[in-house]
């Protein structure tokens, strides 16, 4: 089958537009069961392209607000280049490949349309189409004397600024004026492009596909593992070492449990198995899995961690970083056994200084130094061996390095060492200041020795003072080496002794208080016996030993220091560093799709996979991952009864293109563990969704059901832990693709004013939430509360976002606006039981939702039971019965010409009055 560009490539813009292109060619239901491997990886293949179409189209409607960049120059690179190429685009494609030089687009003050398009900087996966305006809308690429030609992104030069090299679907005509070709940029390709790979696998027989088959039954290793697994076998080291360590990890039983599974699955070697971690809202999830993780380090499982954000990569690995400094010596000996990959900008990474020493770039950029072979730590240890054992002999060399001076200024007389040695002057010369050499050689009339060192200018120094700052240079730069070894470097590749001998080895730099004797003392001698034992003991790969060599010439030919060097290779490092600290790191996480990058060495494979937030990953996403070379088990944990993974196209929706294994393995009947007992909310909040979604079956952790879990943030009974509070005036809007309700923003905005006043009086911290389903609505109290969320107050805090944008996420309280308000108890999207899941389990300690109380009884979904088990609680509150609400709602009625509703009997313009409009 062709490539996923292939097909994008081949479209014209009336095919883009055309939403039923595939409609017929994509099935109606992706199948629960299949008979082969290959037939479960075909079914995702249209929905896939269907996906990416719908994405495009998506994409094609805003094109007035799409990044764009000007073309400066452009050439067509030859099939003799392209041959010869040995880097990105060296690949199968076979498309017009051009090489492209751009810039950026300075506005014109007096331009109109200065806040439509915004400045594009291209990245490897991007497609873009090239156009001769600044467009618009898309009948603006159908005037073009250009024939309609897309463009994907395969390789910027980090060498070079502003040069990127693409492929184009058509070719394209480079004698243009430089004001008249631009690229407008649509969408990434990159996991779109992962995932048709792992769709399209060379071998389908293969090993990578065990897991796959074992979990479609299409050829199960074995029925029942318990069958074959002993009694003795369960009960191996591996799970009492486990069991010793989660004893200081504080874990409830079922999270207990759940670790202590997994550990006897991963030392089952007759199946190929997948189990599911089942962790509804606050039940501990992500300090599972990092316990889980802290023991599979523990027993060098060689594991990866996926998840389907760089979000919830960097959750769980921070997860993990503090429990091992929590439960660790002080050192941080076993960090170079955990390596995070992924775009350090996506992940955000300069937030999360925790995540500095395992994530990969970083530790590259610092090995690199610290194993260079002049400058680094094996460089400083001789060094500084033999300015310990023969200090005279490293003083003449420091001097000799003057040599330098007489090579770049062969015409010059300079005077050699060994004539001032032979001088009758009374004083050795290694005693001698700068201005008696001076005068010294001034009268054999010879010119000055310039020493150098790094290619700076220094004066000579007496041999006493040469010594101690010799000393103290090679010991800083040590002490800073030591650290980043025993820190980066595997422990397969370093031992637990030389470790210990690092240590005492920096203890010794920094205690010894230097001075010149004829002998070492007794510290001076274990410190040398140490740097001897440990150039013998770390031993670098060779491949890895001769490219730092081949960097450190490169550098020294570039002329500039190591740290510039690396920063304009990216890590800085050669490929085989790369892999040394992949293929010997017992942790890796990244996500999902970015796993397709590890190329895991056959004498070191994989043998556990780990997903977290496994319900939010598309089920052909996951087809990734589970093909990694050596994998035997996979361990899912999530929550099917929260949201899926967005999908664009209805067609691919219906399709159930969103669906995660997690959710296909529950359908089939695969038991699941319970992680039963919710950190989180206060017990009257988690009551409902408790009873809702989970059948009663979560109990409430020790913690929420303390006295002192009960907060009250403002005065009155409206304001519990726990409301819904009906805005019967409210008015539903309809514009575009969404819905708002302007008198439900107003009523939110009042309450977080009332309750910013009470945080700065009682100085009490707090952090709110504000929730809506519709975009519209999440705009609409985003620029109604924008001055309380730019956190002028840092003890209190407002977040603003969608449903689907706070998945994963919590605060002190929750506000949550339904929106919807009509007399047909139409609710569209906000019906979705999974998303009122998420909605209903954000809160800590409050959780207040607003809403029509008519319209969601009447719409007999979920939110009919919410408003109905309130009324029975006595959660249900009128708005109109707090003066302060009446007034806000009135106003705003006001505000938005709603009059007609003001003039209702039972509105809150008459509601207090002694009067009341009577019947005609």
């Amino acid at each position: 089958m062709k490539n996923l560009i292939d097909f994008v490539f081949s479209w014209s813009i009336s095919d883009i537009c055309n939403q039923n292109l595939y409609k017929d060619k994509v099935v109606m239901e992706i199948p629960e069961s299949f008979s082969s491997a290959s037939k479960y990886l075909d079914s995702f293949k249209m929905p896939l392209i269907e996906e990416t179409h719908s994405d495009l189209f998506s994409n094609f409607k805003t094109l007035s607000k799409a990044p764009i960049c000007r073309v400066v120059s452009i050439q067509k690179k030859t099939k003799e280049e392209k041959d010869n190429d040995r880097g990105p685009l060296k690949d199968k494609f076979k498309h017009n490949t051009y090489e492209i030089k751009y810039t950026y687009i300075e506005h014109n003050p007096k331009d109109k349309d200065k806040d439509k398009h915004v400045m594009y900087e291209p990245k490897a996966g991007d497609l873009f189409v090239f156009t001769e305006v600044k467009p618009r809308f898309i009948d603006d690429l159908k005037g073009c004397r250009l024939p309609f030609t897309l463009g994907l992104v395969k390789w910027n030069d980090p060498e070079m600024d502003n040069i990127m090299y693409i492929i184009a679907s058509n070719i394209v005509d480079h004698n243009f004026r430089r004001s008249d070709l631009y690229v407008v940029y649509l969408t990434n390709m990159i996991t779109n492009t992962r995932i048709w790979s792992a769709l399209n696998p060379s071998n389908t027989e293969g090993d990578s596909l065990r897991i796959i088959k074992n979990v479609l039954d299409v050829c199960p290793s074995v029925n029942d593992c318990d069958s074959c697994c002993s009694v003795e076998e369960n009960q191996s080291d591996s799970l009492s070492l486990a069991r010793l360590l989660l004893s200081s990890f504080d874990l409830d039983d079922s999270q207990n449990d759940a670790v202590l599974e997994c550990i006897a699955m991963k030392d089952c070697q007759h199946l190929n198995s997948v189990k599911l971690i089942w962790g509804p809202p606050g039940t501990g999830k992500t300090k599972t899995v990092a316990s889980m993780l802290f023991v599979l380090l523990r027993l060098k499982c060689r594991t990866l961690t996926c998840a389907p954000t760089n979000i919830a990569v960097v959750g769980v690995a921070s997860r993990l970083i503090g429990l091992f400094r929590e439960n660790l010596e002080s050192d941080v000996y076993r960090l170079g056994d955990i390596v995070l990959f992924g775009n350090a900008q996506r992940m955000n990474i300069d937030d999360h200084e925790e995540l500095f020493h395992v994530f990969l770039d970083n530790r590259l950029l610092i090995l690199s130094r610290c194993l260079a072979s002049s400058t680094g730590w094996i460089g400083c240890a001789r060094a500084l061996t033999n300015l310990l054992e023969e200090p005279i002999k490293a003083y003449g060399c420091f001097l000799n390095k003057g040599k330098k001076k007489i090579r770049d200024n062969p015409g010059e007389n300079f005077v050699n060492l060994k004539d001032i040695r032979n001088m009758e002057t009374g004083k050795d010369i290694f005693m001698c200041t700068m201005k008696e050499v001076h005068r010294k050689l001034k009268k054999i009339k010879m010119k000055p020795i310039e020493l150098y060192i790094s290619d700076e200018n220094i004066e000579a120094i007496p041999f006493e003072e040469f010594f101690v700052k010799e000393y103290n240079s090679l010991r800083n730069r040590l002490i800073i080496h030591i650290g980043s070894l025993y820190t980066h470097y595997p422990t397969r590749l370093i031992t637990s002794t030389a470790v210990v001998k690092m240590i005492r080895l920096v203890e010794l730099l920094s205690s010894i208080r230097i001075e010149f004797r004829k002998e070492l003392n007794p510290l001076e001698i274990e410190c040398v016996q140490i740097l001897k034992s440990l150039q013998e003991e770390v031993n670098l790969p060779e491949a890895v030993s001769c490219d730092l060599q081949g960097l450190s010439k490169k550098n020294e030919a570039s002329s500039c220091n190591l740290d510039v060097f690396v920063k304009k290779n990216e890590s800085g490092s050669s490929e085989s560093l790369r892999n040394l600290c992949m293929e010997n790191a017992v942790l890796i996480f990244c996500t999902a799709s970015s796993s397709c990058n590890l190329e895991t060495d056959v004498t070191m494979p994989l043998e556990l996979l780990v997903v977290d937030e496994a319900a939010q990953l598309k089920e052909c996403e996951s087809t990734i991952p589970l093909q990694l070379f050596g994998l035997k088990h996979a361990i899912l944990i999530g929550d099917e009864k929260q949201l899926p993974a967005m999908v664009q196209s209805e067609i691919s929706n219906e399709a159930k293109m969103g669906r995660s294994l997690f959710e296909r393995m529950v359908i089939l009947g695969m038991p699941k563990h319970l992680l039963n007992i919710q950190y989180r909310m206060h017990q009257s909040i988690s009551l409902f969704p408790n009873k809702q979604f989970y059948q009663g079956m979560i109990l409430n952790g020790p913690n929420v059901i303390k006295r002192q879990y009960e907060k009250h943030f403002l005065d009155g009974p409206m304001f519990g832990s726990y409301s819904f509070i009906d805005i019967c005036d409210g008015r539903e809007d309809f514009g575009g693709h969404s819905s708002k309700n302007m008198v439900e923003v107003a009523v939110v905005a009042h309450i977080v004013e009332r309750l910013y006043k009470t945080s700065v009086a009682s100085k009490r911290k707090i952090s709110i939430g504000c929730i809506a389903p519709y975009k519209a609505q999440v705009f609409a109290m985003e620029k109604s509360l924008e001055k309380w969320t730019n956190n002028f107050y840092r003890d209190f805090s407002v977040s603003v976002r969608s449903v689907d944008g706070f998945q994963g996420g919590e605060e002190d309280l929750i506000i949550i606006s339904t929106v919807r308000c009509n007399v047909k108890g139409s609710i569209g999207f906000l019906s979705n039981y999974q998303r009122a899941n998420v909605a209903l389990t954000r809160a800590r300690y409050g959780m207040w939702i607003l809403g029509n109380a008519s319209t969601l009884i009447n719409s007999d979904s979920i939110w009919k039971d919410l408003v109905v088990d309130a009324k029975e609680r006595g959660c249900y509150f009128n708005a109109l019965d707090d003066d302060n609400l009446s007034k806000v709602i009135q106003s705003s009625l006001i505000d938005f010409d709603n009059l007609n509703l003001l003039l209702k009997s039972d509105s809150p313009l008459f509601k207090n009055s002694k009067w009341k409009v009577g019947s005609l």
